[in-house]
C-alpha cells in the first residue's frame, strides 16, 4: 500500500494568557528580558511543529503578539479575534501555502454571555477542496452554570456542520480543535457529579451521533497543575477527512487507537524540565494533526 501524501499541518495551543503581566520596556530592562524570553520559547514551540496553520489561545497582550508573529513567525498571516474579556484567539496561516483563507468570528459560541470568547471558524481552500476548522476556547469551570454554558457551545458544534453540510455540495470536511474544558460538573442537591471523563464520553456519543468523532491521540492529558493533570485540550473530526496516523506511545493500553492527534509539550518532558515548560511557558500541551490524501 502507498503511504499517504501529507497535505498540510494545523496546531491548536493554549498558551495561557500569553504575554500577561508582561511589558514591552526597555531593552536594560528586567521586564523586557522576561518579555522576549516568553516571545522566544512560544516561537520555538511553533517552529518545531512548524503547523502550516495554526490558532493561539489566550491571547491577552497584543505587543507579545504582534512580536511573535511579525518578528518571529514572519512566514504567516494572521487574525485576532475581538472580546469583552480579551482573551483571544489569534489564527495564523502560512502565506502562500493555501489558494484560499476565509477566516470568521462566530460569537454564537459566546453562549449567549458577551464575556465569554466567541469561536474562530477557519475555512481553506486547497487543491481544490474546501477544510472547515473551528478552534474554540469553551467556558473553564466545574461549577453548574460553566458545565451548561460549555454543552451549549457543544450543541452549537453540531448545528455549524449541519449549515456547512447544506452549502456543500457533499459532506463538509469539518475538524473543531480546541481547549474543550471538558472537566465535569461538581454535583448539588439538584444536580449530580458528572467527571471530566464522563464529559468526554457524552461528547464521544453526541459527536457520533453527529457524524464526527473525538480523534485520538499521543497522550490523554493535555493539562496539568502541580499536582494534577487533565483531558482537555481535544480535536474532533468528521469521517471524511485523511489524518497521518503517530506512532502509539510505548505505555499505551495494547488495544489503544492509532493516534491522529501529536500533543507536545510538558508530556515529553521530565522532572525539572517538565516543571518549568509548566510553570514559564504554558501548563497546556499543543495539538497537532496533519491532513493527508
Amino acid at each position: 500500500m502507498s503511504e499517504k501524501m501529507e497535505l498540510f499541518s494545523v496546531m491548536f495551543w493554549n498558551v495561557e494568557n500569553f504575554g500577561e503581566g508582561l511589558n514591552e520596556g526597555e531593552p536594560v530592562s528586567a521586564e523586557f528580558e522576561e518579555f522576549e524570553e516568553h516571545v522566544d520559547q512560544v516561537a520555538a514551540h511553533i517552529e518545531n511543529l512548524n503547523p502550516d496553520l495554526f490558532c493561539l489561545c489566550e491571547v491577552t497582550n497584543k505587543p507579545a503578539l504582534r512580536r511573535l508573529l511579525m518578528e518571529k513567525l514572519v512566514g504567516y498571516n494572521f487574525a485576532i479575534t475581538d472580546s469583552l474579556q480579551n482573551i483571544e484567539l489569534a489564527v495564523g496561516w502560512r502565506r502562500g501555502k493555501f489558494d484560499q483563507i476565509l477566516l470568521t468570528q462566530r460569537r454564537k459560541f459566546q453562549a449567549g454571555s458577551e464575556h465569554l470568547r466567541p469561536g474562530a471558524l477557519c475555512t481553506v481552500k486547497f487543491a481544490g477542496e474546501f477544510f472547515n476548522f473551528l478552534f474554540l476556547h469553551t467556558d473553564s469551570g466545574e461549577d453548574n452554570e460553566s458545565y451548561n454554558n460549555r454543552q451549549e457551545m457543544f450543541e452549537k458544534i453540531w448545528n455549524l456542520k449541519e449549515s456547512l453540510d447544506q452549502i456543500s455540495s457533499n459532506d463538509a470536511k469539518f475538524v473543531v480543535m480546541g481547549d474543550l474544558n471538558t472537566m465535569g460538573r461538581t454535583g448539588s442537591e439538584s444536580e449530580p457529579s458528572i467527571s471530566g471523563q464522563g464529559e468526554i464520553a457524552a461528547l464521544k456519543e453526541n459527536a457520533e451521533a453527529n457524524g464526527m468523532c473525538i480523534l485520538p491521540k499521543t497522550h490523554e492529558n493535555t493539562w496539568r497543575s502541580c499536582t494534577e493533570e487533565s483531558n482537555l485540550d481535544n480535536a474532533l473530526a468528521t469521517c471524511n477527512i485523511s489524518l497521518k496516523s503517530f506512532e502509539i506511545p510505548e505505555n499505551s493500553e495494547p488495544d489503544s487507537e492509532c493516534p491522529k492527534v501529536f500533543v507536545d509539550g510538558w508530556n515529553l518532558l521530565e522532572g525539572c524540565a517538565r516543571d518549568k515548560f509548566t510553570k514559564n511557558i504554558s501548563d497546556h500541551c499543543s495539538i497537532f494533526l496533519t491532513v493527508t490524501c
